[in-house]
């Protein structure tokens, strides 16, 4: 028995352009499979780290606490995801808690220093967000633009609220799964 045959048919059966066209089609959906179902993106997918910090925001009017409350609670599940861009990140804001505020930082990157009671006299708190996201690149710790390190200014955007001039006080990498 031949394996192709004198109309250029496999096993007399199929023709070789056919099965070339198949083997395409196969491919193809491999490959997109694999774009769409995480295969080797930089989401939650493998290789990816989950990255928690805190960022502390200063002298904010304690007024926008119950604002920043309709988006985040963290005891009914409520997060609010990051922005940049105009685009969305895989990460969000998952809890807060506000602090008494002892300075301000000022936008040029200065500090003021509050005299007693000074910050509640004029109805300021800081704001302290917990962020967890996916990273693909624990050497960058990029979350959107964004490069994440302890002490760095950083800018909490997500899609119902924008706080500058924060400081990352805490940061902790683990594996996602």
């Amino acid at each position: 028995m031949k394996v192709v045959d004198e109309k250029g048919k496999l096993f007399g059966k199929l023709n070789l352009i056919d099965l070339l066209v198949i083997v395409l089609i196969i491919a193809a959906v491999a490959v997109v499979g694999l774009k769409f179902l995480g295969g080797g993106g930089s989401g939650a997918g493998a290789g990816a780290t989950k990255l928690t910090y805190t960022v502390r925001m200063t002298a904010q009017d304690e007024r926008i606490v119950e604002q920043v409350a309709e988006y985040v609670d963290k005891a009914s599940g409520k997060r609010d995801q990051l922005m940049a861009g105009g685009s969305l990140v895989d990460g969000y804001v998952v809890d807060f808690w506000t602090e008494t505020c002892v300075y301000n930082r000022l936008a040029d990157g200065t500090v003021e220093l509050f005299n007693a009671g000074g910050a509640e006299a004029h109805g300021l708190v800081d704001i302290c967000f917990v962020i967890e996201a996916n990273v693909g690149n624990t050497v960058t710790s990029e979350v959107g633009t964004q490069e994440v390190r302890i002490g760095k200014t950083h800018i909490v955007k997500t899609t119902h609220m924008e706080f500058d001039c924060g400081v990352i006080e805490s940061c902790t990498w683990e594996s996602a799964s």
